[in-house]
């Protein structure tokens, strides 16, 4: 490895010093993280080279705080986890309008394995902000957690995969737009019903559909807008078995909606 110096000389009237400054260079994690931790822009990028997990105990979560402006890559495969079993655990990744978070993988081709909330994540001061999460297979799961998720781009590569997974899960998406090839553009499953404000949801597969709901999903959407392939039978919103709560205004749905239940009043 080359080490490139930075060489400063002060000239005062006596003397010449000479003060050798050396860059720092990017942080590499991995494994859990067992106490309240922030990931520098002074420090970025990181290198994620083992799933991170961040998680405390049942009682005292952990928070993972990452600066605007911060690079994450992951290499193929690699996660970020918040919670794990009944351990709480927190991630504040607040970006801003001119300095964006970015999550992307490590090189130029490949798939990471995204973000994961799990069932102790702390909803109440977990958020997402001005993030743009790139290259992964899903973009996010959620498993029986709701935190917020604003101004954020999720793109995701995988075939097989999803924009975003919610599993018994009904988070905050104010201004979320999500581009993939895959299965669903967003998955709902057991029951999600996630609060949608602004948005988009792209799917270029021509097999996949754009919300894909089942299991009651009956999400609250507004000023959304939704493309897919021009296929016959799917949908650009497909909801299996939605109750009367499902509700959707002033938004764009291409291909269709489809309600499995045909006796609610939505």
């Amino acid at each position: 490895m080359t080490i490139r110096k930075v060489i400063l000389a002060l000239f005062l009237p006596c003397c010449v010093f000479l003060i050798y400054a050396e860059p720092s260079a990017a942080a590499t994690v991995g494994g859990r993280i067992s106490a309240d931790t922030t990931w520098t822009l002074a420090n970025s990028p990181y290198t994620v080279t083992s799933a991170v997990q961040v998680y405390g105990t049942p009682t005292t979560p952990v928070t993972l705080t990452i600066e605007a402006g911060v690079v994450v890559n992951f290499n193929a495969g690699m996660s970020l986890q918040i919670g794990s079993g009944t351990n709480q655990g927190a991630l504040v990744s607040r970006g801003t309008e001119t300095n964006r978070i970015t999550f992307t993988r490590n090189g130029a081709s490949g798939t990471w394995a995204g973000i994961t909330f799990n069932d102790p994540t702390v909803d109440a001061t977990t958020m997402i902000e001005y993030a743009d999460i790139l290259y992964a297979t899903t973009g996010m799961t959620m498993n029986t957690a709701s935190p917020t998720i604003k101004d954020t781009t999720i793109i995701a590569t995988s075939s097989t995969g999803h924009g975003m997974k919610l599993t018994s899960s009904s988070p905050m998406l104010d201004n979320v737009s999500m581009t993939n090839d895959g299965l669903y553009g967003l998955y709902l499953d057991m029951a999600s019903s996630p609060t949608i404000s602004g948005g988009s949801i792209v799917n270029s597969n021509a097999g996949g559909q754009g919300i894909y709901g089942q299991s009651s999903a009956s999400p609250v959407i507004s000023n959304l807008t939704v493309s897919i392939v021009d296929t016959p039978g799917k949908y650009g919103m497909f909801f299996n078995n939605p109750t009367s709560n499902l509700l959707i205004t002033n938004s764009t749905i291409g291909n269709g909606l489809y309600l499995g239940n045909v006796g609610i009043t939505p």
